[in-house]
């Protein structure tokens, strides 16, 4: 008869404790690490039983946000500067301009459009200026008047953009992708009309503007269609983050209809349809999939400006 003291003699087998929580992400912006770690203490081996099996700690990946990458060109406005555009030549009845920018101040003018033989008071023009923190659109077209002005305040410091439109009856705006569009008719009935004209961007602004569209052409570091500035004035060109994403400029001749398919070659794909007059987005990336439409529906013959970017998508 062997004598042991029973408290080495039981064999217990160890077994594992719950799971610690994961640590934080290695990286504050794009792809990192995280682990999680637990004991063999539930209960521990005791008396020569067996260590629990299986590993001790596991690592993951862990992603926070994407990473900024400086790569897109923004023009930078002190106030005292401008950039001057000549007329692009060719006649027009319709004008819509994109602009994307950001103000640090509540005033200025972000761009004056007139005849270029023609600047003094009386002549046509179109304005868009801040008043305020307000944006404001005002057209004089063949001695006939209309102005807009956004429903609320445009914060300094922010990016914003801006859909303007003028036609032969009516000057129309959207800030931000507002569902609300501002809109004014003019006050008479403008006859042979020429919106085609010069133009001098970012007048007494202070900020920065990094994209401008003219009649749905866009103007890379403010080029107009391959039309550049005949005249800069202490303007000076920096990098900037920007979202990456595409822009759609469309005018369906009907309700229903495919705007955009980019498949990956690993099955992840972006589709962008129009069903019963309503922009459809539908997004794969890997495991997950999500899709939305726009607000309102979309009529026939009328145009279209789709951006989808990797925060999200929208439509004017």
């Amino acid at each position: 008869v062997d004598h042991c003291d029973s408290n080495i003699c039981i064999l217990v087998d160890g077994s594992w404790s719950a799971w610690q929580g994961w640590s934080a992400c290695s990286a504050d912006c794009g792809l990192g690490a995280q682990s999680r770690s637990r004991a063999c203490s539930n209960p521990a081996p005791h008396g020569g039983g067996n260590m629990c099996l299986g590993a001790v700690t596991e690592v993951q990946h862990c992603f926070v946000r994407p990473c900024t990458v400086k790569t897109h060109r923004i023009a930078v406005f002190s106030g005292d500067g401008a950039l001057l555009f000549a007329e692009s030549g060719r006649p027009s009845r319709l004008l819509h301009l994109y602009l994307r920018f950001r103000p640090l101040s509540p005033t200025g003018v972000l761009l004056h459009r007139y005849p270029m033989l023609c600047e003094r008071v009386g002549c046509d023009f179109v304005r868009m200026a801040l008043e305020g923190g307000y944006l404001v659109v005002s057209a004089q077209v063949t001695s006939c008047s209309a102005a807009v002005i956004s429903h609320t305040i445009l914060q300094t410091g922010e990016w914003h953009e801006v859909l303007v439109t003028v036609t032969g009856s009516v000057v129309a705006l959207r800030v931000d992708d507002s569902v609300v569009k501002s809109e004014s008719p003019f006050n008479c009935v403008p006859s042979m009309f020429d919106l085609d004209q010069a133009m001098r961007v970012g007048e007494r602004f202070k900020g920065h503007i990094q994209q401008l569209a003219f009649n749905f052409h866009p103007k890379g570091e403010l080029s107009l269609g391959g039309f550049s500035p005949y005249g800069v004035s202490n303007v000076v060109y920096e990098t900037a983050d920007q979202e990456e994403g595409w822009r759609l400029a469309v005018k369906p001749e009907k309700k229903d209809g495919l705007l955009l398919y980019l498949p990956q070659s690993s099955g992840d794909y972006v589709l962008a349809t129009l069903e019963s007059g309503k922009v459809k987005v539908r997004v794969k990336a890997g495991a997950v999939s999500t899709e939305g439409d726009s607000p309102e529906e979309i009529g026939a013959n009328q145009w279209l400006h789709v951006l989808l970017n990797r925060g999200a998508a929208q439509v004017n």
